[in-house]
């Protein structure tokens, strides 16, 4: 159960590089607990997803804005083809 860095080499070579998962595996899970147990980063985390979620709804009503003039141009643009269609019949 080694997790070596790069690509397979000789184990005399890479042995200084090589860290036990079962060891690593656990001091991770005791850094995650640790920052789930923190009050202070799960508020400021949920700080800056909920005003991400703000700009998303800024983003979708300038979308929309965009969408609605497209659509216009679009109209128009049908109407003028159509009359120089009916002016060259």
């Amino acid at each position: 159960m080694y997790a070596e860095h790069g690509k397979a080499k000789d184990s005399t070579v890479c042995r200084s590089n090589r860290v036990r998962t079962n060891y690593a595996d656990k001091y991770v899970l005791e850094r995650i607990a640790s920052f789930a147990d923190n009050e202070v980063l799960i508020k400021q985390i949920t700080e800056k997803i909920n005003s991400k979620n703000q700009d998303k709804g800024t983003i979708q009503t300038e979308y929309q804005a965009f969408k609605n003039t497209l659509d216009s141009i679009q109209k128009k643009k049908s109407k003028v083809l159509y009359l120089h269609y009916m002016k060259m019949t």
